[in-house]
């Protein structure tokens, strides 16, 4: 007994070695990112620097916690429907977010109301998030219907992005399409206020609920033998990470595979444990997504990529390299 203690106690201490070791990675990533190409300005014109700082400050800020968004995410879904494909992507709620952009592009592209398209593109998000519960009839269902439903969602609205650019104008057809890129050049410090609250916000609800979730994860008949209600904490946890990434992606895009493969990798390193997974995939996920956002400024500059590019140029081949790892063994 005392060797199964000393091995947990042993196992905690470590866990916190990573978080904090990738908490001050991320820092040190962060400032790495805003000083790339500074040579470049003229130093004494202090105006333009302290612009420069500004912006670039606001854009690293975006990665950061649009990816820390996106990995508490993928982590949530995966936790509650029991399934690792589960995530933002997969669920066909980014590609709501990319068709309600669409419409906006298309149809609202000269309103006079500001930030159309973010408020489209959310709208679009919540339309997808509607869909899948009721296809899904998730108060009869298992959890596996949820997964189908959300398939069967993401190619609906990927049909959808394809009708709305085949009818767009090539100036139209151009902003879709690098919309469904990714851009984290779209964020500034007030688009970084929001998310940080609804990050903080989410972040500490999804915490509180993890015991719940614990509970899920040994299925439903435990989960009510404990007193918890499956349909409930599901359904409220599903939404949650939704609401919270629909945000994310309507200000920023489409973003693809940090929901997915940031999860998957954060398991091997700390486990399933969610005392630790959940604030272990706020900071991986947000240093994560400054590193996809530093190589999309060096790979072609002065050219920056679209940062949903950079996602799954680097997470793929990491994925691929973490299932090849837990499948040998």
């Amino acid at each position: 007994m005392n060797i199964i203690v000393t091995k947990y106690i042993s196992l905690q201490r470590r866990n916190r070695v990573i978080i904090l070791s990738v908490a001050l990675l991320g820092i040190v990533l962060s400032l790495l990112s805003v000083s790339i190409g500074l040579k470049k300005f003229i130093v004494a014109d202090t105006v333009m620097m302290e612009s420069i700082l500004s912006l670039r400050g606001a854009r690293v800020a975006s990665a950061f916690i649009s990816g820390a968004i996106l990995s508490l995410s993928g982590v949530v879904m995966q936790t509650l429907l029991r399934n690792p494909l589960a995530s933002p992507y997969t669920l066909g709620i980014s590609n709501a977010a990319a068709f309600g952009a669409a419409i906006g592009i298309l149809f609202f592209s000269n309103s006079v109301i500001p930030g159309v398209t973010v408020l489209t593109a959310f709208i679009g998000t919540l339309f997808g998030l509607g869909l899948i519960l009721l296809i899904s009839g998730i108060k009869s269902s298992g959890v596996e219907t949820v997964i189908l439903a959300g398939v069967v969602i993401n190619s609906l609205f990927s049909a959808g992005i394809a009708i709305m650019q085949y009818v767009a104008d090539s100036a139209q057809l151009a902003t879709i399409v690098f919309w469904t890129f990714g851009d984290l050049g779209k964020g500034d410090w007030m688009a970084v206020l929001l998310l940080f609250i609804i990050s903080l916000a989410a972040g500490f609800y999804l915490y509180r609920k993890r015991w719940d979730y614990k509970a899920l994860e040994l299925g439903d008949d435990y989960a009510r033998s404990v007193g918890v209600q499956p349909v409930k904490i599901r359904l409220t946890g599903l939404i949650v990470a939704s609401l919270m990434t629909a945000v994310a992606v309507s200000i920023f895009g489409v973003i693809a595979f940090v929901g997915l493969a940031v999860p998957h990798l954060l398991r091997r390193m700390v486990g399933a444990d969610l005392n630790y997974l959940i604030p272990a995939s706020l900071i991986f996920g947000g240093a994560f997504m400054v590193v996809c956002d530093m190589v999309s400024k060096l790979l072609f500059a002065p050219i920056i990529i679209p940062i949903g590019i950079i996602t799954s140029i680097i997470g793929v081949p990491l994925f691929i390299i973490v299932l090849y790892k837990y499948y040998r063994r």
